[in-house]
């Protein structure tokens, strides 16, 4: 989400003794742990005993420039986006947030074979992965996995909500200044 035409608001409130940069960096930061909470909220949990996708959800500061505040709700997680738009043909076909990025996206157009050792049967069973023998040796095969998105729609479904924390901080600002004034 970017907030556009604040120059004039930014010079005015420094104008009348407030600290614009202050303000929509709390404003940024604000909105930031907002969209974080939103985005582990959707998260879906693993079924397992650690929640690790959504443990690394968080917002950082990216930017401070005089000009511009920035921030961003990240995870680095090394699955997060097979959660967020799926996986193999089931998440090709799942929609969501992938339906709207669809030509960014490509999806394995088959399912896949994963040895059997390699994967807990706890979580095996949790994705409902077919246990097949082939020579000999056991697999689990997979079509992939329906998207689950968390991240788009903590922001998307979310943006009034987030415009009303940056709003509230102006006028914070702004009674703060008039207040202080009289």
């Amino acid at each position: 989400m970017a907030v556009t035409n604040v120059k004039r608001l930014m010079r005015k409130l420094d104008e009348l003794g407030g600290n614009s940069e202050a303000i929509f960096e709390n404003a940024v930061e604000r909105a930031g742990k907002a969209i974080e909470r939103y985005a582990k909220d959707y998260c879906p949990e693993s079924g397992l005993s650690d929640d690790t996708l959504r443990d690394s959800i968080h917002f950082e500061m990216v930017e401070k420039d005089g000009k511009k505040t920035k921030g961003r709700v990240v995870t680095n997680h090394e699955y997060a986006a097979y959660v967020e738009f799926g996986t193999g043909p089931v998440g090709a076909e799942s929609g969501g947030v992938a339906s709207k990025l669809a030509s960014k996206i490509t999806y394995k157009s088959d399912g896949w074979y994963i040895p059997a050792d390699e994967i807990e049967p706890a979580v095996a069973e949790q994705y409902h992965f077919k246990l097949v023998t082939i020579g000999g040796v056991d697999f689990y095969y997979s079509e992939g996995q329906a998207a689950q998105p968390y991240m788009y729609p903590a922001v998307v479904g979310k943006e009034k909500n987030i415009g009303n924390i940056i709003r509230y901080e102006i006028n914070k600002e702004i009674k703060r200044i008039c207040n202080s004034r009289w």
